[in-house]
């Protein structure tokens, strides 16, 4: 009986060691694909599946790759033109790299969007049929305007944090609109009754997973600000027309009453 539970304890710790060292065969066979493909010389024309083209991507360029280890692989390899979009007041931080390829009629070139942070490191990568190949976050880093979308957001106090530092009260209205509008593509929305009191509605697909399966449905933030009437800049900024949320309290607070004679409404509301 004690060579029987000596045999089996026996054979119980090499089928663990077998496991272990399979285990670990596996992460080493991963991360060994993973450093293949950094070393190879990056050839657009090898992939038409965008899923296998975001996985590519995820793996070659994670959040905090430098521009030039991304220009290295894109244009130097892969023979990618850099475009810089042409719309005015457009994000400079986002750069287009383009590449014909003969995949099909429905895919004969890619272009790869890259967002960069003030600092030239990859914040987000997005891609000809794909969406973004990372989940939306906010950045830790909340005075970069150039990465603020407000996708990225899930979380009112957290966005509403991030607003006070990027618009504190005495921005410009034009610096305001140039992220809320142009980089960011929300609509705005004014009362005529009420010109300083301005709404930027950003509507969005955000991804969601149904019955283990991809799809995305629409999401909306409602950003208010308000604008001091002197100098148009801002005086107050309220999410969703709520009396909780607002970025300024205090003595702020108080000034914004005075401008406005101590009269608050939400948009489309009749007094």
């Amino acid at each position: 009986m004690k060579y029987v539970f000596l045999t089996a304890t026996l054979l119980f710790c090499l089928g663990s060691l077998g496991a272990a060292a399979t285990t670990e065969a596996g992460a080493n066979k991963v991360a060994s694909t993973r450093n293949l493909k950094a070393s190879r010389p990056f050839d657009f024309t090898a992939y038409c599946d965008p899923d296998e083209m975001r996985s590519v991507l995820k793996s070659l360029f994670p959040r905090g790759t430098t521009r030039e280890v991304v220009e290295q692989k894109l244009v130097k390899e892969g023979g990618a033109a850099i475009e810089l979009d042409d719309r005015p007041r457009s994000n400079p931080n986002i750069l287009h790299y383009m590449r014909d390829v003969n995949c099909n009629p429905e895919n004969s070139y890619w272009g790869v969007n890259v967002l960069y942070d003030k600092h030239g490191a990859v914040w987000q990568i997005s891609f000809t049929g794909g969406s973004d190949i990372f989940p939306g976050a906010p950045p830790n880093d909340k005075s970069d305007a150039g990465i603020f979308r407000l996708e990225d957001y899930g979380d009112a106090d957290d966005l509403l944090l991030t607003l006070r530092t990027l618009f504190p009260k005495g921005t410009p209205r034009a610096d305001v609109e140039l992220v809320l509008l142009n980089w960011n593509l929300s609509r705005r929305l004014i009362d005529p009754s009420e010109p300083l009191m301005v709404f930027y509605r950003h509507a969005y697909d955000a991804p969601i997973v149904k019955a283990g399966k991809r799809g995305s449905e629409e999401r909306v933030w409602n950003v208010r600000v308000d604008y001091f009437k002197d100098d148009d800049t801002v005086s107050q900024i309220v999410l969703d027309g709520s009396a909780v949320k607002r970025a300024f309290t205090g003595d702020e607070a108080r000034e914004y009453f005075i401008h406005f004679k101590k009269k608050q409404k939400t948009f489309g509301d009749k007094h």
